[in-house]
């Protein structure tokens, strides 16, 4: 997902069923907008970085970084309004 067609970021949400709960995943996505926004004003420019996140079923909010452009982060955590306080760090560290 990214903001436009010429984005400098991407960030791939995978999992068992994908395209099952569009909606979270919409709202995974205005939040992590507002992010970037932040972050780009921020380093005064576009911040430049892919991330995979890897879906997995359950109602705990959990994550783990498996790699340092991959996190396993839980569908229950994917639906907070707590899920770019992890993830933030991931994202900044990929961006420098």
């Amino acid at each position: 997902m990214s903001t436009s067609g010429n984005s400098r970021w991407v960030v791939h949400i995978s999992g068992d069923a994908p395209n099952a709960h569009d909606d979270t995943r919409a709202r995974f996505d205005d939040a992590l907008r507002e992010v970037l926004a932040d972050l780009e004003q921020q380093l005064g420019r576009t911040p430049v970085f892919a991330l995979s996140l890897f879906q997995i079923p359950g109602e705990d909010q959990y994550w783990k970084r498996l790699k340092p452009d991959l996190v396993e982060v839980s569908e229950g955590l994917l639906r907070s309004r707590n899920v770019l306080a992890p993830l933030e760090s991931v994202i900044r560290e990929l961006a420098q």
